[in-house]
């Protein structure tokens, strides 16, 4: 599996110290990234569908969503249209987002200051903040759903932004 280092994003969502009980029982740690309109999101689009064609083996075997690169939820395509978040927080006409997430073992979240990394503790970082994540994209087929997902690595902080729903990140 490949890796890649999203642009930057606003953090939303932001479940990244405490874990919730996903519907499998497993512990998830996961955060909604928002993108700008006019973002590119090349690099991410290309490896989701490499990982969809590795997975799948032709484009004849995927997900009608898949093939069409469909921006809707249920598509089975990882990439969201900010429009379906009209009126929420921190989204933007033009936007995209992905919902990305881990099990088991929470991200490693840092800073950098002075070209060293430096942990964030949970105080330190908020929806609403501006991060890049280190994402790995996967294709899956699970109670009938199929399609390509991103699951979350290491967290950056980049910079501060106005909290978004109430700013918790737990």
């Amino acid at each position: 599996m490949s890796t890649v280092k999203t642009p930057v994003a606003r953090l939303s969502y932001a479940k990244l110290f405490k874990a919730e009980k996903a519907g499998n029982g497993k512990d998830k740690y996961s955060c909604m990234l928002i993108f700008a309109p006019g973002t590119d999101l090349e690099p991410l689009e290309d490896l989701a569908w490499e990982t969809a064609m590795d997975f799948y083996g032709s484009e004849k075997k995927m997900p009608s969503g898949v093939k069409k690169k469909k921006l809707a939820g249920g598509s089975g395509w990882p990439f969201r249209d900010g429009e379906d978040q009209e009126g929420k927080d921190g989204h933007e006409e033009g936007g995209i987002y992905l919902n990305v997430s881990t099990y088991g073992t929470a991200p490693k979240v840092v800073r950098k200051e002075g070209g060293v990394l430096h942990a964030v503790e949970e105080d330190e970082i908020k929806s609403g903040d501006y991060v890049k994540v280190m994402l790995t994209a996967k294709g899956f087929k699970v109670d009938g759903n199929s399609g390509v997902t991103f699951y979350m690595g290491n967290v950056l902080f980049v910079k501060a932004g106005d909290a978004l729903g109430g700013g918790a990140t737990d």
